[in-house]
This record gives C-alpha cells, structure tokens and sequence, in this order.
C-alpha cells in the first residue's frame, strides 16, 4: 500500500485550517466571554460598595469604585469574605477566579492550540508554512 505525498499534505493543510478556525472560534468567544465577566464583576463591586454604607457616604464610595476598577475589587471580596466569614461567597469567588480564567485564556492558546511544523513545536506568530 502506498501513499500519496500529495494526500498527506492536504489532510496535514486541513487539520492546519481546522486548528486555525478553532484557536479564532476559541480567542472570540473566549475574549467576549471575559470582557462581560469583567463588567458583571465590576458592577458587582460597585452594588456590594454601595450597600455597605448609607446616605451621600455610600454614593461617594460607590463613585469611587466605579473609578479605580481593580483596586476596589480585591479590596471589597476581602470585606466581603470577612464579613460572610468564609471565602465561599459566589463574588469572593468571582474575583478570585476572574484573574485565574483571564490567565488561562492568554497562555491556554499555547496550551490547547500549539502549532506543529515538521513534527516539532513551532510558537512563533508568523510560522505558517
């Protein structure tokens, strides 16, 4: 039985195509994704600032949560998990796991998607043969 050299080139191009579709498909979902939980966790932050204070001292606090965006986060999950007195809280977890996820979507790329050439890794950008 013997091969084309041809064949093993077109199916090598289409598994080449597929990957490419797939890290596009992942890398825009996976960007939308993040960017909206991003958001949601922010005005989190700003509702979780604004309910622990009251009259124009709540309003002030919650402005200048809404300003400063990463800084008030941590800040608040702390006062969140020392009021609740467990790190279980779902926007405790959130903010902890929002970095996590931002890291795992950056580098999970190289990961998941690494590109072959010649049967060795190949990460660089412009690699494409």
């Amino acid at each position: 039985m013997s091969v084309n050299p041809s064949d093993i080139f077109d199916s090598d191009s289409r598994i080449r195509e597929n990957l490419r579709k797939a890290r596009l498909l992942v890398g825009d979902i996976g960007w939308w994704v993040l960017l909206l939980l991003g958001l949601v966790i922010h005005l989190t932050t700003v509702v979780v600032a604004f309910n622990a204070h009251e009259g124009i001292r709540a309003w002030v606090v919650a402005a200048l949560s809404a300003v400063v965006p990463a800084v008030p986060e941590i800040y608040w999950a702390i006062h969140v998990a020392v009021r609740e007195g467990t790190v279980a809280h779902p926007y405790v977890l959130a903010v902890i796991g929002y970095p996590v996820a931002c890291a795992l979507f950056l580098f999970g790329g190289w990961l998941f998607f690494p590109r072959r050439v010649s049967g060795q890794l190949d990460v660089s950008e412009g690699a494409e043969r």
